[in-house]
């Protein structure tokens, strides 16, 4: 994974009757960090890079619901250090979200099973700031020094982030991708 103060790299399924740039697409986001050595959310809860995250996002009128999952790591660069296998694991009655083999979430909402009974795509993706990944409301504001609806906001983005110091492996690196249909009881 990344390591650099408002990068985004992600790991997802799509269903394929999306495209990838749409947006209110409904996703299984098998992994998902945000590069921030520091970085809370409004209710001081941490989502900096040493978190892994995974979950499923539900579009319904412009409005998004997100089952979240995460695994805490004990230092910030762990995941970048290595190479990991990211995995889901889909079955009529659960989505399992693991990392090396270790179970760190599992989903058996209905609705969430439900949405998601087609072929998808696999995306994987970097990017950098932005209202999905980084939104102005979620960030606390002195971690987050420009808004991304502002016309300014490019401008700001490079003004008061030292990317160039923080970026110190802008990379998002995939060594191999396997898809592959279990029986219904493996894990």
């Amino acid at each position: 994974m990344p390591i650099g103060d408002w990068l985004y790299p992600y790991l997802i399924l799509q269903p394929i009757k999306y495209r990838s740039e749409e947006n209110f697409v409904n996703q299984l986001r098998i992994a998902y960090t945000r590069s921030n050595a520091l970085l809370q959310n409004r209710n001081s809860i941490p989502i900096s890079r040493d978190r892994l995250f995974g979950s499923a996002v539900l579009w319904k009128s412009g409005k998004f619901s997100e089952y979240v999952h995460f695994k805490k790591y004990q230092t910030p660069n762990e995941l970048s250090h290595d190479f990991h296998n990211y995995t889901l694991n889909w079955h009529k009655d659960r989505i399992t979200y693991k990392v090396d083999n270790i179970t760190y979430g599992t989903i058996t909402n209905a609705t969430v099973l439900n949405a998601f009974n087609s072929e998808c795509y696999i995306v994987l993706g970097l990017s950098a700031a932005g209202n999905v990944n980084f939104p102005d409301y979620t960030v606390m504001s002195n971690h987050k020094r420009f808004l991304n609806n502002d016309p300014m906001g490019p401008h700001k983005f490079e003004s008061f982030n030292t990317t160039k110091e923080t970026w110190t492996q802008p990379n998002l690196l995939i060594d191999y991708v396997y898809v592959y249909k279990t029986h219904g009881t493996e894990e």
